[in-house]
C-alpha cells in the first residue's frame, strides 16, 4: 500500500454500536431496494482481549478492508464489518483473511456472517464470477471449496407460521443467518408505559359500547362475537389479534374466490362492496368500532397504540423485500396510512408511510398521530 493508501487508512475511524446500527439500517434499506448485495461480518474473539487487543483487531480490520466498507463495534465485545456489493461468498473470503492476519497478531478470533441478499435460492445472484470478484474486492482471494456456492433464502421465511426464519445455516463451518432480524428496534419506555395506560383507559372507557356491539352481533348474525386472526408482528412472529366479528363465519374460506375482485394493489386484500360482511358488521367497519378488542393486543403488548398495521401472515410473507422493514417494530393501531388516505393509497405508498413512520417514531410524533386518528375515524375517510 503506498502513502496516500495508508493515510486514507489511518484517517477512517471505527464506528460506534449507534453508528453502525445507523450504516446497516441505511445500507439494508439501499440493498432491499435495488436488489445489490451486503452482507454484516460480525467478530469475536475465541478468548477474552483487553482493550489492547480489540485494537490490534480494529486495525486490522482497518487495514485489510475496502474504502467503501464501514468497520466498527457490534457491541460490548465483538467488533463488525458492513460489506456493500458483497455476498456471502465474498463476506466468508473477507472473514478467513482477517482471521488469518489476526492470528499473526496472537488474537484468535470466530465469525459470523448475516446477509442481506434477497434472491431465490436457485438464482443467479451468487454466481462463481460474481462471487470471485466481490472476493477479490473484499480483499482477499476466494477459495475453491464446493461449499461457498451455496445461497441463501429470502430473509423472511415463513415456515408455515410468519416468523422471520433464524435458521443458521453454515459455510466452511461458520454461522450464516439473514440480517433482517437483527434490525428489530425494541420498543422504547416510553412507548410501552403511553401504551399501557392508553389500553387501560380504552377497555375501562368503551366497555359498556363494546358490550352492547357483542350483544348485537350475537342478536343479528350466526357465529362468534370476536374474529380471531393470525397475524405478523414483531420480527414476524405470529400473535393473535382480536376484533369484533363483521363477516360471515366462512369467510376466510371465501377469500381466495373473491381476491381478484380486491381494490388494494398489491398483497393486501380490500374490497369496497365485500359480500361477506354482515349489516352490522359494515357500520363497524366504518367506524372502526371493530377494533376495539385490540386495546387487549396492546394491553399484553402484541401491539402498541401507535405503528404499522399487522397484516395476516400470508399478506406479509408476499411483501417484497424492502416492505418487510416494518416488521422490525410492534405493529399498532393506527399509523400514518390510517390518517392519510388508507385504502385510497397504494400499497407501496402505504408501506413507504410505516417505514417513515419508523424513521420519525417519537412521543410528539406518536401523540400526534394519535390525535389525527380520530377525525380520521369519525369521517371514515377511505375505511372498507
Amino acid at each position: 500500500m503506498n502513502m496516500e493508501g495508508r493515510l486514507l487508512t489511518e484517517l477512517r475511524t471505527v464506528y460506534s454500536r449507534q453508528q453502525v446500527r445507523t450504516v446497516l439500517h441505511r445500507e439494508f434499506l439501499r440493498a432491499t431496494r435495488t436488489g445489490r448485495l451486503l452482507s454484516l461480518v460480525i467478530f469475536e474473539a475465541e478468548n477474552e482481549l483487553d482493550g489492547r487487543g480489540m485494537r490490534r483487531l480494529g486495525r486490522v480490520l482497518l487495514h485489510n478492508s475496502r474504502m467503501t466498507d464501514d468497520i466498527g463495534w457490534f457491541d460490548e465485545h465483538r467488533m463488525c464489518a458492513v460489506l456493500s456489493d458483497t455476498g456471502v461468498p465474498g463476506a466468508n473470503a473477507f472473514a478467513r483473511r482477517i482471521s488469518e492476519l489476526a492470528r499473526r497478531r496472537n488474537i484468535a478470533v470466530r465469525w459470523y456472517i448475516y446477509t442481506a441478499n434477497t434472491a431465490a435460492p436457485d438464482g443467479p445472484a451468487d454466481d462463481a464470477g460474481g462471487a470471485a470478484a466481490r472476493g477479490r474486492l473484499a480483499g482477499a482471494d476466494l477459495p475453491g471449496e464446493p461449499s461457498l456456492s451455496l445461497t441463501i433464502a429470502d430473509p423472511v421465511d415463513t415456515d408455515g407460521d410468519g416468523a422471520l426464519s433464524r435458521s443458521t445455516r453454515k459455510i466452511d463451518g461458520h454461522a450464516v443467518e439473514a440480517m433482517l432480524p437483527l434490525l428489530i428496534r425494541p420498543m422504547p419506555l416510553w412507548k410501552r408505559l403511553i401504551d399501557i395506560l392508553g389500553a387501560l383507559a380504552g377497555l375501562v372507557l368503551f366497555s359498556p359500547l363494546m358490550l352492547v356491539i357483542a350483544v348485537l352481533i350475537k342478536l343479528t348474525s350466526r357465529g362468534p362475537v370476536l374474529f380471531r386472526q393470525q397475524r405478523a408482528g414483531l420480527g414476524g412472529r405470529p400473535f393473535t389479534i382480536y376484533k369484533f366479528r363483521t363477516m360471515v363465519c366462512d369467510a376466510e374460506q371465501k377469500k381466495p374466490l373473491l381476491r381478484p375482485h380486491s381494490h388494494q394493489d398489491g398483497p393486501a386484500f380490500k374490497m369496497a362492496d365485500d359480500p361477506r360482511v354482515t349489516g352490522l358488521g359494515w357500520f363497524l367497519r366504518k367506524t372502526s368500532l371493530d377494533e376495539l378488542p385490540q386495546f387487549w393486543n396492546v394491553l399484553i403488548g402484541d401491539m402498541s397504540l401507535v405503528g404499522p398495521r399487522p397484516l395476516p401472515l400470508d399478506e406479509a410473507a408476499a411483501c417484497a423485500p424492502w416492505q418487510r422493514q416494518r416488521l422490525c417494530v410492534t405493529p399498532g393501531l393506527t399509523c400514518t396510512w390510517q390518517v392519510k388516505g388508507r385504502s385510497r393509497v397504494t400499497f407501496d405508498e402505504w408501506m413507504r408511510m410505516d417505514l417513515q413512520y419508523i424513521r420519525r417514531r417519537s412521543v410528539l410524533y406518536d401523540l400526534k398521530l394519535l390525535l389525527l386518528t380520530i377525525p380520521a375515524v369519525l369521517l371514515g375517510r377511505g375505511a372498507y
